[in-house]
């Protein structure tokens, strides 16, 4: 699904713990390219990982690089023991994936919305409702998904009322980015 191992390019590629021994100055791989994962190596522990990306320990980091430091190592793409993180640009990856070469193994297709998209995108390229192409309102996204189709609501503001006729999923890209407040969903 267009996901790769998050020590992709490390030095002494071996994956076993063993053979680490045998790496004394082991340097993570970054070649995941995934700009929301750290450079990761096998050998890493959490500290392994923070020294890299921040010149640090693990436990000199704040509270954000600590996150950014867990979402690699405790990454499903890693070779560490504990594995159940994927990070939102693995996500849209995936569904990038989904969407194009991999379009057999879903049900419909995942649109990207995002409020603070560019109307017009630098480079010439489109709105197509990929991650890099997210339509910017509700209502556009709305009309060109079809039945099954996944609307990924990045964070914004979404004012608009809209009235939804198919069967389509709202669904916001991480859980801890909703934020309560007056939106209101009315089925009918």
């Amino acid at each position: 699904m267009s996901v790769r191992h998050t020590h992709e390019g490390a030095n002494c590629s071996s994956e076993k713990k063993e053979d680490c021994a045998n790496c004394p100055n082991p340097k993570g791989g970054t070649l995941d390219l995934i700009v929301d994962t750290l450079s990761d190596h096998h050998c890493f522990n959490q500290s392994g990982i923070a020294k890299e990306a921040f010149g640090v320990s693990y436990f000199e980091l704040n509270t954000k690089q600590q996150e950014e430091v867990n979402n690699t190592f405790f990454n499903i793409m890693s070779y560490h023991d504990e594995r159940s993180v994927l990070t939102t640009l693995q996500l849209d990856a995936m569904c990038d994936t989904s969407n194009q070469q991999r379009h057999e193994v879903v049900n419909g297709d995942v649109i990207f919305v995002d409020p603070q998209a560019l109307v017009s995108p630098p480079g010439g390229t489109s709105r197509t409702g990929l991650s890099g192409g997210p339509i910017p309102d509700l209502k556009s996204a709305i009309d060109m998904a079809g039945a099954g189709d996944v609307l990924l609501l990045r964070p914004g503001d979404y004012t608009e009322d809209r009235v939804i006729r198919k069967a389509i999923t709202l669904r916001a890209v991480r859980r801890d980015m909703l934020v309560a407040g007056n939106a209101t969903i009315r089925v009918k």
